[in-house]
C-alpha cells in the first residue's frame, strides 16, 4: 500500500478540474498519481489532512473518470481518502464519483 501524504506531496491548495486551467489541477492529481497506482495494481492511502479544501470540479475530475474506466468495486479497494480535519472527504469525493457514473 502507498502512504500518500497530499500536502507534502502534491499541494495544500487543490487546483481547478483541468491541467490547462491551472496549477494542482484534478485532471493532474489523476494521472501523476493515480493511474500509475491502478495501472501497477497497488492500494493508495491518501492522507489529506491540512488541505484547505477540495473544489467540486477537482474531486469529479481526480477521482471520478478512473471509477469509471475500472469499475466501482475495484475503485473502492484501491483508493482510501480521509483527513483529519475532515471527517466526510471520503463520503463527500464518493458522492461526486457516484454521480458522474449515474450520468454515464
Amino acid at each position: 500500500m502507498i502512504k500518500y501524504n497530499f500536502i507534502k506531496e502534491f499541494t495544500k491548495y487543490p487546483g481547478p478540474r483541468f491541467i490547462r486551467l491551472g496549477k494542482y489541477s484534478g485532471e493532474q492529481f489523476r494521472e501523476d498519481v493515480l493511474r500509475p497506482v491502478f495501472e501497477n495494481d497497488e492500494r493508495i492511502d491518501i492522507d489529506a489532512t491540512g488541505v484547505l479544501g477540495f473544489g467540486p470540479s477537482f474531486l469529479d475530475e481526480a477521482f471520478s473518470p478512473l471509477a469509471e474506466e475500472y469499475k466501482l468495486d475495484v475503485f473502492k479497494e484501491k483508493i482510501l481518502f480521509h483527513s483529519d480535519n475532515d471527517k466526510n472527504l471520503y463520503e463527500k469525493m464518493m458522492s461526486y464519483v457516484i454521480r458522474y457514473l449515474e450520468k454515464n
